[in-house]
């Protein structure tokens, strides 16, 4: 099933796109707020309270800049498994800047700041979305930058493609003699790249799918075995000035496939004027 969806979204992309406008953050021309609720299927007794959340806020300082900001959350219950149950957890937010070069080429960079602690919400938040795992990854530093391309097609198509990466530290402190004492055992540095393709059909609603890969050129092993691909299918419209998403991401890779069935999220933003 993941060969066959993974090529139907390949073909998609060599398929011809179109004029059109992809909702969210790509074009906000106002203040914009999103809310994104996420929800994994862990198949590991999870409560339908078990899930992750983002709060953004994007507002622009120019006609090209704009301030970026984000909060994450998550919580984790579980009945049948050996995590700890009704845990909640508060991720590492996002502080950054979007720089739009044209209309269709944006810049986006920043960093997230460490306040997640690690318990069953911060494992719950690392696999809501394994490109963002590290909103959610205890004492982590990270600095991130990414840039988006956006090509208008045929008359109702547009293909999106980006690339980025981030760098992780992490400064481990242990004790010794009568645990008075502090010292550092550890500072490790991660490096990764993302990428990604996504095609959008349609006008007042929009239909897309997209190949969302990241991959961790720090740790051991093959390229395979350090690189997580996932398949997503999306369905957005807008409403005045708000702008609904729902989507549905299934993992490409054993490796993640290992913990998580599917994930389905809903995305709500709202530009105010």
């Amino acid at each position: 099933i993941r060969v066959i969806l993974g090529t139907v979204s390949f073909a998609a992309v060599l398929s011809g796109p179109v004029q059109a406008q992809t909702y969210g953050v790509g074009n906000p021309s106002e203040p914009q707020l999103d809310i994104e609720v996420i929800k994994t299927r862990f198949d590991r007794g999870e409560t339908f309270s078990t899930g992750a959340a983002f709060v953004w806020l994007e507002y622009p300082l120019t006609d090209r800049l704009s301030f970026r900001t984000d909060l994450p959350i998550a919580y984790g219950d579980f009945t049948t498994d050996s995590l700890v149950g009704g845990e909640s957890t508060v991720g590492n937010p996002f502080i950054g800047a979007v720089y739009r070069i044209d209309v269709d080429t944006w810049i986006q960079a920043g960093i997230r700041v460490p306040l997640s602690r690690e318990n069953t919400a911060s494992f719950v938040g690392v696999h809501a979305d394994y490109s963002r795992f590290e909103a959610f990854a205890e004492d982590r530093w990270s600095a991130h930058a990414r840039g988006t391309r956006r090509f208008s097609l045929w008359d109702w198509t547009t293909v999106e493609t980006w690339v980025g990466g981030a760098l992780l530290y992490n400064r481990h402190s242990g004790t010794r003699g009568d645990t008075t004492i502090t010292t550092i055992v550890e500072d490790r540095y991660d490096a990764i790249v993302d990428w990604g393709v996504q095609v959008w059909e349609g006008s007042d609603v929009q239909f897309g799918g997209a190949i969302i890969g990241r991959t961790v050129l720090t740790e051991d092993g093959t390229l395979a075995d350090r690189s997580k691909t996932q398949f997503a299918l999306m369905v957005a419209t807008r409403i005045q000035n708000v702008y609904p998403t729902a989507y549905l991401r299934v993992p490409l890779d054993d490796g993640l496939a290992e913990y998580i069935d599917f994930i389905v999220g809903v995305n709500i933003a709202w530009a105010f004027r």
